[in-house]
């Protein structure tokens, strides 16, 4: 073990790791030092003079290193913290719950790409569509038949009482609003998980059934118990008549999840819904703790899944309020799970392509099953802390998978990248141009301004002003999708939608950093 002291005979926080050959005196340098994982560090230089490494000792790259060793320590304490208290997937019929607004309905998710039924798999849903017969009706009334029907997805007519053919489906206009597609691979790639993991090839004795009860265009006071007209109800009522099934099948019933994806209308003042970060946190909190009073007394409480607003939804008046509360309710609370940003999918202007919403789907099944199979902890990716010093900021991160990459999200359906990587900062003095950003080691980001930082800094990733709410950050998770990007021409996929480099390829799900503010004190 090397120790360097400086000329005062303070010794370094941090130690080097020698090997046999760690001590290098060849030159020019008159000591340089190397340890076991090759870093080098000069002590005395050619001149014969101590180099000097900051008042604390430490050089920004000593600085770094130790900033990333926490932040890897950080997420291997997530990963094993185990939740004992939430329901896993138990039942003879275990229940997925999926809620929201337009994303989580998959408006304008046509043409269906998901329209086999897996019989192995054995998951179902209520009636003909995951969806009921109408699109706004705060009633759940399964579509064709009242029975459970083997899950597959399908697009419905514009108000949601009929199922389109596909030729009907291929003659839709440019951004017609039928719902399409609908959460169906997102259960399936849950299934499909948990019978590897369990070595078995079907297992018909619990199965999933999904009922998709969202509403689109609706704010999270317009969603949540009470309200009027009380759209919760679609919730209440598909609930009860699976249970039905169950009871007269004699047959053991619970909810296994809750998947929450709403956030848009709360973004815009003009909707009537709170736009504060904390408001909007508070609603959350009383839906879930309604849904679980209402749905679950006899079983645990279910975990609950969502993502994180973004893309051109994104508003950055009151900084991100609605993606912020989002945030930190998947950080706070034990029972949710932040599963995934909106804004990396193809997408139509907002509402996503079906690929898109299929795409989404698969982090919904992978975050899923390491929760509620593998029982892992989980949080997103985002940035826990940071330091300005100077003219430069370090960003430290929780990262699922290291190493940090740079990536480009679509924006429609081109794949975009920026100069700044979809960050943005103001300090004191007004905007602090980004002169470059940079992932100096597995877990950090470093941003260098075009001057010195004063006073009070904020840095915005995926915000709205500068970028419409995307960003390149990504991780290198190589979690494999259940399913493959589809282009299928003439089927009403948008011509554009054939993009080569992922076109009959495994969806990549490398975990996507989530917007963002950081606010910090410039040393």
């Amino acid at each position: 073990r090397i120790t360097i002291v400086d000329e005062n005979g303070v010794v370094a926080t941090r130690s080097l790791r020698a090997n046999n050959d760690g001590v290098d005196v060849t030159g020019p340098e008159f000591l340089k030092v190397r340890d076991v994982l090759g870093r080098e560090r000069v002590v005395i230089d050619s001149q014969g003079s101590l180099v000097a490494t900051g008042g604390d000792g430490l050089t920004l790259q000593d600085r770094i290193d130790i900033l990333n060793a926490e932040n890897l320590n950080y997420y291997s304490k997530v990963r094993s913290r185990y939740n004992a208290d939430i329901q896993r997937l138990v039942f003879a019929l275990t229940m997925i719950v999926w809620y929201g607004q337009s994303l989580s309905t998959n408006q304008e998710g046509w043409p269906a790409l998901s329209k086999e039924a897996y019989a192995r798999l054995g998951n179902l849903m209520l009636g003909n569509s995951v969806r009921p017969n109408s699109k706004t009706s705060p009633s759940f009334t399964p579509l064709g038949v009242s029975s459970l029907t083997p899950l597959k997805a399908v697009v419905q007519s514009i108000t949601g009482s009929s199922v389109l053919t596909d030729a009907e489906v291929a003659a839709l206009s440019p951004g017609a609003g039928n719902e399409g597609e609908g959460a169906v691979a997102a259960v399936n790639m849950l299934r499909t998980l948990f019978l590897k993991h369990m070595s078995l090839l079907e297992d018909p004795d619990r199965r999933l059934v999904v009922s998709n009860c969202g509403v689109n265009g609706r704010t999270i006071e317009a969603l949540s118990k009470g309200a009027d007209p009380e759209l919760y109800n679609r919730i209440r009522q598909a609930v009860s008549q699976i249970k039905a099934i169950a009871d007269g099948e004699s047959k053991s019933f619970g909810i296994g999840a809750f998947c929450f994806l709403q956030g848009e209308w709360n973004y815009s003042s003009s909707q009537g819904g709170v736009t504060t970060k904390d408001a909007y946190k508070e609603k959350q909190l009383q839906l879930y703790a309604d849904f679980v009073a209402d749905f679950c007394s006899e079983q645990s409480p279910p975990a609950m899944f969502t993502y994180q607003t973004s893309a051109t939804y994104t508003s950055d008046t009151n900084e991100l309020a609605i993606g912020m509360a989002q945030l930190e309710l998947a950080i706070e609370h034990p029972n949710m799970y932040g599963v995934c940003p909106s804004y990396p999918f193809p997408d139509k202007g907002g509402h996503l392509t079906s690929n898109g919403y299929r795409w989404m789907d698969m982090y919904f099944g992978k975050v899923m099953f390491r929760v509620l199979i593998l029982g892992e902890g989980w949080e997103p990716l985002h940035c826990t802390s940071a330091e300005v010093q100077d003219n430069y900021a370090l960003l430290n991160y929780s990262v699922p998978y290291p190493p940090l990459q740079w990536g480009a999200p679509y924006v429609g359906r081109t794949a975009t990248t920026y100069a700044d990587k979809g960050y943005r900062a103001t300090d004191s003095a007004g905007p602090l141009s980004i002169a470059s950003a940079e992932i100096v080691a597995d877990t950090v980001v470093k941003l260098t301004f075009s001057r010195k930082a004063v006073g009070t800094v904020k840095i915005w990733y995926a915000d709205k002003t500068s970028h419409n709410g995307n960003g390149c950050l990504k991780d290198s998770d190589p979690f494999r999708a259940t399913e493959n990007y589809v282009y299928t021409e003439g089927s009403g996929q948008y011509a554009d939608e054939n993009i080569p480099e992922l076109v009959d390829k495994p969806y990549p799900l490398n975990n996507w950093a989530w917007a963002q503010v950081i606010t910090i004190t410039a040393e």
